[in-house]
């Protein structure tokens, strides 16, 4: 009986383990996974603005007939891709440091103030869009102030970006019960559904056939 028992408790044991090391293969392999997509997407969003670059760069240098007028075209548009480009590692060195759970200097930061302040630029960029507000005045929160800017500035620069100048869009930002609530609802034609479901990763491309 008890040889029975001990073979039993180590038959478990054993299938046990390998289930564990099932589990951990499986992880790491779906970490592998997500790795290689990051990368694709990253790299990616760095060729479009190299290519552009190099297109512009091959243009000047090889060209002898480019007028001063279009020299001065392509140099701005290769500036405005450098800028891109220092954008994109920004956004790269800013998600290793949440992954690396690099800690930040929180600040007091008045949000109500930022939220006015980008609602503002965009009444002047787009005079023609309609904008709703429920804004409660002097909402306060600890966070990192870089962090916080980069928030907003990407939320709003969506806006501008994927939806129509013209289209409404409705913005709420109050504290209930000691927290704080923050919609900003446009009628953008919006992400695919399983998108809401599964989760978005960095650099993530919807259309795979960009």
């Amino acid at each position: 009986f008890f040889v029975a028992l001990l073979g039993v408790l180590i038959s478990f044991f054993l299938f046990r383990k390998d289930a564990q090391i099932n589990a951990l293969v499986g992880v790491l392999r779906s970490s592998k996974e997500r790795m290689q997509t990051f990368l694709g997407d990253a790299s990616h969003e760095l060729r479009t603005p190299l290519s552009v670059i190099k297109g512009y760069f091959e243009i000047l240098t090889k060209r002898t007939d480019v007028s001063l007028e279009d020299r001065s075209k392509y140099l701005d548009r290769i500036n405005s891709e450098v800028v891109r480009m220092e954008e994109i590692i920004s956004d790269l060195l800013l998600i290793t440091e949440l992954d690396q759970g690099v800690e930040k200097a929180l600040v007091r930061i008045n949000i109500s103030k930022i939220v006015v302040d980008y609602i503002q630029d965009l009444k002047i960029l787009e005079p023609q869009r309609t904008i709703s507000l429920n804004v409660q005045e002097d909402i306060y929160l600890a966070f990192p102030e870089g962090h916080a800017q980069q928030l907003f500035a990407n939320l709003f620069s969506n806006i501008k970006r994927h939806t129509p100048s013209d289209s409404p869009i409705n913005i709420l930002l109050e504290t209930k019960a000691g927290k704080i609530k923050f919609v900003l609802e446009d009628s953008g034609p919006g992400l695919p559904a399983n998108t809401y479901k599964e989760g978005i990763n960095a650099f993530q491309r919807f259309d795979k056939s960009r």
